[in-house]
């Protein structure tokens, strides 16, 4: 769809850019392009019923500012994790970083691990409910963290017991 290739254009464009903007216009000019997109996002969700394939820039950028969206978008995706049409990995890493950023809490999936301060005021690296944390990820079909760290390098949050694997 033309359009979503638009307004992710128009939003890395001016990300792209931030160094020619004044930080008070540049927050201002992030929060206006990510509300026109996101709205125009569910407008286009309500017309087709599908969550609209491309839209994940979008909903990076804009579900944490929008506690409305996040509300109305998460059971979809949700279902659609379950159901197969929306990519679970995704769907992890939205609903932690609406956790982290919108609602100040620590993450639930533990997608964001690394303790380190991401220049905007967010540490990641402390799951809530640690014990079972690799219990929800298996309910949306992540892998256990312990195989994240293994494969990709992840680091583990803080109080993480690793389950012993099966030998391969």
């Amino acid at each position: 769809m033309m359009e979503l290739v638009r307004m992710n254009a128009n939003d890395q464009l001016i990300r792209n850019y931030r160094d020619n903007i004044k930080k008070d216009r540049e927050i201002w000019l992030f929060t206006r392009i990510d509300s026109i997109n996101i709205y125009r996002v569910k407008e286009l969700y309500k017309k087709s019923g599908i969550i609209p394939p491309g839209a994940t820039v979008i909903f990076w950028h804009g579900l944490f500012q929008f506690p409305d969206m996040w509300k109305y978008f998460e059971p979809e995706m949700r279902k659609g994790v379950l159901n197969g049409t929306f990519m679970l990995q995704v769907y992890g890493s939205l609903y932690d970083r609406v956790r982290l950023y919108g609602a100040h809490q620590n993450s639930w999936y533990g997608e964001f691990t690394d303790p380190e301060e991401d220049g905007q005021g967010v540490v990641g690296g402390k799951v809530d409910d640690i014990e079972h944390v690799d219990e929800r990820r298996k309910e949306i079909g992540l892998r256990p963290l312990i195989e994240m760290n293994e494969i990709y390098g992840w680091k583990l949050p803080p109080g993480y017991q690793a389950p012993v694997l099966p030998k391969k």
